[in-house]
Formats: structure tokens, sequence, C-alpha cells
């Protein structure tokens, strides 16, 4: 049931990172590194206990991984801003109990928070500094949606 859980919470991480520089790193044990353009792939597959295996669009095995040798799993920074003419978005604080404090937004634009499914939580207009409440959501790992451009994670605890 756990191997279940982490597929799926990482189908939506995958669908949810919608970025332009929307790479996978597997950072093997001894230092060296393979990135996968998330764009090419289906899913991660965790079912079997000694490998990662990346499944790419057409269903078919692009790579494997033993887990022996594998560090961890680096999904590209989802913070960098996209407009390098515009002041980078700042949020904070992450991880937040009560509020969420996000600057520098554009006036005019949306802002949607998704959990892990990919269920949209909340939704609200972007202008300038604003606030989202986020203390009736359950614990957890959530995505901020900036205008369907950028996307954050963060944590509620």
């Amino acid at each position: 049931m756990k191997a279940k859980t982490v597929i799926i919470s990482l189908l939506a991480l995958l669908s949810t990172l919608s970025l332009s520089a929307a790479n996978i790193r597997f950072i093997m044990n001894d230092g060296t590194g393979k990135s996968a353009d998330k764009s090419t792939l289906k899913s991660l597959d965790f079912t079997d206990s000694q490998s990662v295996i990346l499944i790419d669009k057409d269903g078919k095995t692009a790579e494997i991984f033993s887990r022996s040798n594998l560090r961890k799993i680096d999904f590209s920074d989802p913070t960098t801003s996209l407009d390098t003419n515009s002041p980078s978005v700042r949020i904070y604080p992450n991880p937040a109990n009560e509020i969420i404090y996000v600057d520098n937004l554009e006036d005019g634009g949306q802002i949607s928070v998704s959990d892990m499914l990919g269920k949209t939580v909340l939704s609200l207009p972007a202008a300038g500094t604003i606030q989202i409440p986020v203390s009736t959501l359950p614990d957890g790992v959530y995505f901020l949606n900036i205008n369907n451009q950028q996307t954050v994670k963060f944590i509620k605890n």
C-alpha cells in the first residue's frame, strides 16, 4: 500500500511541475548523476523494492536505477523566476502553520493551491502581496501555482 501511495504522489508531482526547466536528476552514491526530461516521462515506478524504473510516454522502460546505488532524486528547483525582467516572487514562511505570504505578484493574475493528488484546494486573485490562509488545510505538501506559469512547493504543518 505504501509503494502505491508513493507512485501516486510522484505522479501528481510530475504532472504539477509544468516548468520550462523540468528535469529530474538521479544522483548516485559515487556523486555521478543522470538527468531525465520530465516531459518525456509518464511515471516513476517504485513497486520493485530493488529499483526505480522510469517509464516513458509510450509506456516503455526508459531507464532503471538500482536503489542501492541511488543517493537521491532531485527535481528541478521550481522556485526560479520565469520572467527575468520582473522581481522574483517570494513565498514565506515555508513550512507554514497559519498563513503563507506571497510577494511581488503581478496584478490581474491568479493563484491556486493544489494538494499532492493535483486537486485544487484554494484559488484567489494575485496582486502585489497576498496572504493565503492555510490553517484549515490538513498537514502535508502543497503546490502553489502562479498564473499557470510557475509552481512552488510548500509544506503545511
